[in-house]
């Protein structure tokens, strides 16, 4: 058992959400992600490894993860909220390039699929992202 923090971008996307009781997303500030040699992967936002770095050190360290920060503007668009297909595919949000250059240095150049977020997918009015509004894929 291994306790994680209140997500940190989450609070900046509440005042999106059209029902009166805020949804809380983990995914908006980290991500597990397993390699295809089985090394796991925690991607974690700079904000939320600044807020609570004491008590991720801590649940990486025990999980054994190793930690990619992603850079904060690709965290509000969404970037960690991806769709992994498998262990050796993921599905990313578009204009992403730091995530999108780590999981293909971990997953392999081909294995990585930017999906263009525009004014039609929207985000279901701030409800979720990819991974919220995408079937299991891969288990």
């Amino acid at each position: 058992h291994v306790t994680v923090p209140h997500p940190f971008t989450s609070d900046l996307f509440r005042r999106e959400q059209p029902s009166p009781v805020a949804l809380t997303h983990l995914d908006f500030d980290c991500c597990l992600l397993h390699g295809p040699t089985g090394s796991p992967w925690c991607i974690v936002s700079e904000l939320y490894r600044k807020a609570y770095r004491a008590q991720l050190d801590r649940a990486t360290e025990r999980l054994g993860l190793q930690v990619f920060v992603a850079p904060q503007d690709e965290v509000l668009r969404r970037g960690l909220n991806l769709v992994v297909l498998s262990p050796q595919a993921a599905l990313v949000p578009d204009r992403c390039p730091s995530i999108r250059g780590f999981l293909a240095d971990v997953l392999g150049a081909s294995s990585v699929i930017e999906t263009h977020i525009d004014e039609t997918f929207g985000y279901n009015g701030g409800r979720g992202g990819l991974a919220c509004m995408s079937t299991l894929v891969y288990s």
